[in-house]
């Protein structure tokens, strides 16, 4: 009886059988030194296998540097949220968390959708939206107190 093996995609693949073996090679004109057995989708070649079996290690490794790039992501976000009021800029924030300036201004783009200066004016202009509504400062003062170093960035 042949050992059924779920893949990463889903299918169902016999494994290690002369009679999965045979039904491969005899469905999917495969040789049958070639043929390891037989899924839904087919007969699975061993470089079919092999490729899968590839793909599946490599969206392994993907996904682990995805959760430690978005960890990493969250941490310069939540740090940006907090001290916007600073003069922040990629290399500072690059060095403050161990990571190229280029490779951070590439993965903060790709996961948070919009550029690290973009995220930081945003940030400033949202918080100068709720002190412009809820206190009597002058527009010069609060662009001051939200981090903008000119009025020309503000205006």
């Amino acid at each position: 009886m042949a050992q059924e093996k779920k893949d990463f995609q889903g299918k169902w693949v016999a494994i290690g059988t002369a009679i999965g073996v045979a039904i491969g090679a005899a469905i999917g004109n495969i040789p049958l030194g070639l043929c390891i057995g037989v899924g839904l989708g087919g007969a699975v070649t061993l470089a079919e296998q092999k490729k899968n079996k590839n793909k599946e290690e490599k969206n392994v490794v993907d996904n682990k540097q995805l959760h430690g790039t978005q960890k990493t992501i969250t941490e310069v976000v939540a740090h940006i949220n907090n001290n916007f009021q600073t003069e922040l800029n990629l290399e500072n924030i690059s060095a403050e968390f161990f990571i190229d300036s280029c490779y951070l201004s590439r993965i903060f783009k790709k996961t948070v959708g919009m550029s690290f200066v973009d995220y930081i004016n945003n940030v400033r202009v949202m918080e100068a939206k709720k002190l412009l509504t809820a206190t009597d400062e002058s527009i010069i003062s609060i662009a001051e107190s939200v981090g903008f170093k000119s009025n020309t960035h503000f205006g």
